[in-house]
C-alpha cells in the first residue's frame, strides 16, 4: 500500500471562523465539528491527511494549533496563535480497521519530521496531551514526560507529553535524546510493557533525568 501525506481539503466556507467556545469541565472528548473546522482554516499546514495513493481513501490524520507557552493549558489549547513556537497536537486518528498495526507511529514521526522542516526558524517544540494508554505510542516517537495536565477533558487524567526540536533525531529508528521526569507505569492484566489497562503512572520525585530513547512497548 503507499500513502501520501497531504492536507486536507479545507471545507470550511468561512475563511476566518470564530474561535471554538471553550469546552465545559468534563465534556466529552471528542473534538467538535466547530473545532476541527477551525483548526483546519485557522492552521491549515498542522491540519494532515494520509491517503492511499490508490484509492485516494482518508487512512488517517494529525492536526494541531500553535501557542507561544512551552506548556499547555486549556486556554492555550482552544486558539491559535499564528506566532507561536509550540505545536500542540490535538488529534492523531486512524482508521479503526488499520489500527494496532503501527501506522499511528509511523505517519505521527512522518508528521513531526514534516512540520518541523517546513517551520524550521519558528517551531521550537512539540506538545501534547494523552491518557495512560497512548504513552507507548508517543514515547516511540521521541515524546517524553513533562507532568500530569492541568487540563480537564473528560473523565480521565491526562498526561502532558512533549519533545523539543533538538532533541528529535530519527536515523534508522534511533530516537533523539531528551529530559523528562523519570515515571513507572503499572499496566493489569498483561506480561508485556504498555499491552495492558494502565493502572496508574506515578511520577518520580528528584533531578529530570536524560532520555535515552522510548524502547520496546
Amino acid at each position: 500500500m503507499y500513502f501520501s501525506c497531504l492536507k486536507l481539503p479545507i471545507v470550511q466556507r468561512n475563511p476566518n471562523p470564530p474561535p471554538p467556545p471553550p469546552s465545559p469541565p468534563h465534556q466529552d472528548e471528542a473534538a467538535s465539528l466547530h473545532g476541527m473546522l477551525f483548526r483546519q482554516a485557522q492552521a491549515g499546514p498542522f491540519f494532515l491527511g494520509l491517503f492511499d495513493k490508490n484509492t485516494s481513501e482518508l487512512l488517517a490524520f494529525i492536526n494541531g494549533t500553535l501557542c507561544a507557552s512551552t506548556t499547555l493549558e486549556h486556554d492555550t489549547m482552544s486558539t491559535h496563535d499564528p506566532d507561536g513556537s509550540t505545536l500542540c497536537i490535538h488529534s492523531v486518528v486512524v482508521q479503526p480497521h488499520l489500527r494496532k498495526q503501527g501506522l499511528a507511529t509511523s505517519f505521527l514521526r512522518a508528521y513531526i519530521e514534516k512540520v518541523l522542516a517546513e517551520h524550521p526558524y519558528t517551531l521550537l517544540r512539540v506538545r501534547l496531551i494523552t491518557k495512560a494508554h497512548n504513552v507507548g505510542l508517543y514515547q516511540r516517537c521521541g515524546f517524553i514526560f513533562l507532568r500530569l495536565s492541568p487540563v480537564v477533558h473528560g473523565q480521565e487524567k491526562w498526561f502532558e507529553m512533549g519533545l523539543d526540536r533538538l532533541s528529535f533525531v530519527e536515523i534508522e529508528g534511533r530516537e533523539g535524546r531528551g529530559r523528562g521526569r523519570e515515571y513507572v507505569q503499572v499496566d493489569a492484566f498483561t506480561s508485556q510493557a504498555f499491552g495492558g489497562n494502565p493502572a496508574a503512572v506515578v511520577f518520580c520525585r528528584g533531578k529530570e533525568r536524560e532520555e535515552k530513547g522510548s524502547g520496546e512497548a
